[in-house]
């Protein structure tokens, strides 16, 4: 829950190298202190996610990559944007917790 941008560096430099443009956004709360990302509700999140929509729709045709919780809410915004995102690539998506990593 606490990812950044930096995660997804190697990832965008592939891109690049490939010859995309990759503009990454930053949710609200994130690449702060833990109180900071304790304090944001997730609806900053996802209007971390809608706000960087519109920016990439300024100059891009628009494929949303999303990592863990970052994927879900990339799933989200595809899902009720469904003709504004033109791609959905999700990076580790929890689509199902089962709790097997979590001691009882």
């Amino acid at each position: 829950m606490g990812g950044t941008p930096v995660e997804m560096k190697p990832l965008a430099r592939k891109a690049r190298d490939a010859g995309a443009t990759v503009p990454c956004c930053q949710l609200a709360g994130h690449c702060g202190t833990a109180t900071e990302l304790a304090g944001t509700p997730r609806q900053d999140w996802f209007a971390s996610v809608e706000a960087g929509l519109l920016r990439l729709e300024q100059s891009f045709d628009t494929i949303v990559v999303g990592l863990s919780m970052g994927a879900l809410l990339a799933a989200r915004l595809a899902a009720g944007r469904p003709a504004r995102v033109h791609g959905l690539i999700m990076l580790a998506p929890t689509l199902r917790y089962d709790g097997w990593s979590i001691p009882w």
